[in-house]
């Protein structure tokens, strides 16, 4: 498809909210060297990829920048965690909350803009 399309294989992304943040966890686990740049948002680690979790060290050539809302206190706590494990394993991520909102203010008020404009910066 890469090739058919005529996508420039440095140049792809990988981002989404709740559901669409754990798979895209998934994806850059499953696919560790496919993305650019990932921003998963508003899922915690642990329910991702099966409920194993993603390696940290899947993710060393790809930048992520994961997000969640203030208030999602688990989701916040794993998500720190593993950007934790994925920069000690040699890798470039990043986490940051969208204020203090919970998983459904979270979504309402994630900078979108931000988030393309970050991955497609990469």
């Amino acid at each position: 498809t890469v090739d058919y399309y005529k996508i420039n294989p440095n140049r792809i992304y990988v981002f989404g909210f709740s559901m669409g943040g754990a798979h895209t966890w998934c994806m850059v686990d499953q696919y560790p060297t496919f993305f650019k740049a990932a921003a998963p948002i508003s899922m915690w680690t642990k329910n991702s990829c099966a409920g194993s979790g993603p390696n940290p060290g899947h993710f060393t050539h790809t930048k992520v920048w994961a997000q969640a809302g203030g208030a999602e206190t688990k989701h916040v706590t794993s998500m720190e965690s593993f950007v934790n494990q994925i920069n000690a394993s040699g890798g470039f991520a990043q986490f940051s909350t969208v204020g203090n909102y919970d998983h459904i203010g979270c979504q309402k008020n994630v900078d979108n803009n931000a988030i393309i404009n970050w991955l497609l910066a990469q």
